[in-house]
């Protein structure tokens, strides 16, 4: 019921689903945590709540949440995944929507706020635009890959890059950056030659998360940032080809990541490395404040 795409012919629903499970085995996803409302034998409406590292979790809802009698169900499901969230000392859980459906009435009604709508864009890896191919660096730039020592330069690099940042200012400040990394590092694939600090003389510069996403032939961006004072120097492009050499050498058939679609600048850079969206999703989010 929380996977179901509407009017999907029942043998795609099961291979959709299949792909799915596979999926959370491979990320080690616990798919137990459902719930249901009910009256008589009639299900109005069916909650998944998929509890991540990081202290966060996503939740999928049933379709036709919002239509009426299963509203005010559905407002009652989520307050029940609250109150679990907060007993597993989560932080933020988060549901992301198709923004055609229109506004949701029964998320602010269970607590949850609109936080931003994310574009998700594509390239594919082995494109190669004129840009990719002719934009150079300074000299003196050097790559650092993450490891046990470099633990720490890692977490005051990623906090650096996100003062003043315009991707999803709204969750600064939410969660410790041990529960932003652990949350990063279990949203892919993890290797940790290809999670990099880009530095020069100075020190780091900016950071660049990338992993491979299970089933598909595809390298994600799962966050990419420059420091306050690296900005405005084009150096957003060198961690993007970066990603794309990356995503080349390991023989991978696309690059993909999400970015707030309010984040003009960031959008831009994307266009001119080709890029190009492929749907979008408003996430919304409700803070909890976990117990001591």
């Amino acid at each position: 019921m929380t996977l179901a795409v509407l009017g999907l012919p029942w043998a795609q629903l099961e291979r959709q689903i299949d792909g799915f499970l596979h999926y959370a085995r491979v990320l080690n996803l616990d798919l137990n945590r459902n719930w249901v409302a009910q009256r008589g034998t009639e299900w109005l409406s069916a909650v998944t709540c998929i509890e991540s590292p990081g202290r966060t979790a996503m939740v999928f809802l049933s379709h036709g949440f919002d239509e009426s009698p299963r509203r005010t169900a559905t407002v009652d499901l989520l307050r029940e995944v609250r109150e679990f969230a907060r007993s597993r000392r989560l932080r933020l859980i988060q549901v992301l929507l198709d923004p055609t459906g229109g506004e949701p009435q029964c998320l602010p009604a269970a607590g949850l706020t609109r936080l931003a709508r994310l574009d998700y864009l594509d390239r594919p890896a082995a494109a190669m635009t004129g840009l990719v191919a002719g934009v150079r660096g300074p000299a003196d730039l050097r790559w650092l890959a993450f490891s046990d020592e470099t633990r720490m330069l890692f977490a005051e690099t990623i906090l650096a890059t996100y003062r003043d940042s315009r991707d999803c200012p709204g969750l600064n400040g939410l969660r410790t950056i041990d529960d932003i990394m652990a949350g990063h590092q279990a949203s892919a694939k993890f290797d940790p030659s290809w999670w990099l600090l880009l530095c020069d003389g100075t020190g780091p510069l900016g950071s660049l998360l990338l992993g491979e996403i299970p089933l598909r032939s595809a390298a994600e961006v799962i966050y990419m940032g420059l420091c306050p004072a690296a900005r405005g120097r084009r150096l957003a492009d060198q961690l993007l080809i970066k990603a794309i050499d990356l995503a080349r050498s390991a023989r991978l058939n696309a690059l993909t990541l999400a970015v707030d679609a309010a984040n003009g600048p960031a959008i831009r850079v994307y266009g001119r490395f080709g890029f190009r969206r492929t749907m979008s999703r408003d996430a919304w989010i409700a803070i909890l404040d976990a117990p001591a």
